[in-house]
């Protein structure tokens, strides 16, 4: 009989875990017919970009029928479910993490970080390292009289300076990405475009929002010389006295596409241009606002509110790198 029940409460659990990882997510319904889930993480006039665990999808609200908002922390779960399943489990858990860090009282988003580090540790003791560097760094363990776990972090601090020797940069968490903390002048990040403060965005498309330090720098030198697209994202602070602030006199012609408002055009020696703003960065908001998808006419007015006082544009632009 507690045989039976312990079999009954198994299967309740895989089934009330299954409907969780259905269910907990925004539901988009397309005109189409079809269902998407994730989570919606911008919206604007005329879309929604919705992050899934294939990476940020964009969808016109011309095409959409209705949207399911759901608790962020559960959607957050579900796309983490879906990584671990894949094996991804250091973007698992950047997510679960961010789930518990939303709803503090999601005990399974905490039950999930740790089943995840668990998993990334028996990576670590089992997985492509051969079976004398294994031992290896169990006796060197020993001898230091130190932890497992002492020595998983001495080795993200070892890739942490593999970073700083192959592309000469330094990144720390900040919100839910990660910042270039310091660009090394001349080095290869610098040569391609990076610069202190930039905010990295995505990696071949895939978004890097919630993700880990440690699991974004793993991005950056894996698989060693492939290519990589780059996205950052760039604060660009103008000061009160530079005059008039519309396009116009700032020195830039913008371009509405599928993507979002493309800076065409830059003057050469104009405003923006100081700024090292360049053709074919994207701007993303004005004065914290975000202007991604938002009219050029929009834009110009509220760039025009801006004269007279100090104020933030955000830029994004695309670097093509390779990993060193």
């Amino acid at each position: 009989m507690k045989l039976y029940l312990f079999f009954n409460r198994i299967v309740l659990f895989a089934l009330m875990t299954l409907v969780s990882a259905l269910a907990a997510a925004d539901s988009v319904d397309l005109k189409a017919g079809d269902q998407l889930k994730g989570l919606i993480v911008e919206e604007h006039e005329d879309r929604v970009i919705l992050s899934t665990a294939e990476g940020e999808l964009q969808v016109l609200r011309k095409n959409i029928a209705k949207i399911d908002y759901d608790d962020p922390s559960y959607s957050l779960m579900s796309l983490g479910r879906q990584l671990e399943r894949e094996k991804k489990f250091g973007e698992a858990l950047s997510y679960f993490e961010k789930a518990a860090q939303l709803n503090p009282g999601l005990a399974e988003a905490k039950q999930a970080a740790i089943g995840v580090r668990s998993k990334m540790w028996a990576g670590f003791t089992q997985g492509p390292t051969g079976e004398i560097e294994k031992q290896q760094i169990i006796q060197d363990s020993w001898r230091a009289d130190t932890s497992m776990a002492d020595e998983a972090r001495r080795g993200e601090e070892e890739k942490e300076e593999t970073l700083w020797k192959r592309l000469g940069v330094q990144v720390d968490q900040s919100g839910d990405f990660v910042r270039a903390l310091e660009v090394r002048v001349g080095g290869y990040a610098h040569q391609t475009g990076l610069r202190n403060g930039d905010m990295l965005y995505s990696v071949d498309g895939r978004s890097l929002r919630y993700i880990q330090k440690s699991t974004v720098i793993n991005d950056l030198l894996e698989p060693r010389y492939a290519s990589m697209v780059l996205e950052v994202r760039r604060k660009i602070i103008f000061p009160a006295k530079i005059g008039k602030t519309d396009t116009r006199n700032l020195g830039i012609d913008l371009k509405l596409d599928y993507n979002g408002v493309l800076i065409n055009r830059v003057k050469s020696s104009g405003i923006a241009d100081q700024y090292r703003i360049k053709s074919g960065d994207r701007l993303v908001s004005v004065a914290g606002e975000n202007t991604r998808y938002m009219p050029i006419k929009t834009i110009n007015k509220k760039l025009k509110k801006q004269q007279g006082k100090v104020f933030t544009i955000e830029t994004a632009r695309t670097l093509q790198m390779a990993r060193q």
